[in-house]
């Protein structure tokens, strides 16, 4: 089934929980304050913390611009993070 359709199917929470997530990890992983964010993907920073807060629904331009400072798609701000194993490295 093709992404978006998929992605269709999630309900509204959902989306915006891996938003929230992806958005602050990959801010986080760049080094980023909110108020940086912010301030160069021209959007106002408390904008950044609800999304960050699961209460804002972004627009499809603050979600490009977002993206777009993060160095990464839109359609990537909203791919499930990988859980990470924690039983130790896989035997063979």
């Amino acid at each position: 089934m093709p992404r978006i359709v998929a992605a269709m199917t999630v309900p509204i929470t959902k989306l915006k929980a891996v938003l929230s997530k992806n958005v602050k990890t990959r801010r986080k992983a760049l080094g980023l304050s909110q108020e940086q964010l912010a301030l160069e993907a021209e959007i106002d920073r408390t904008y950044v913390s609800q999304i960050e807060r699961m209460i804002a629904n972004p627009s499809l331009l603050a979600l490009h611009k977002i993206a777009q400072r993060l160095n990464t798609e839109i359609t990537s701000l909203f791919d499930e993070p990988q859980r990470s194993s924690q039983s130790g490295p896989e035997k063979r």
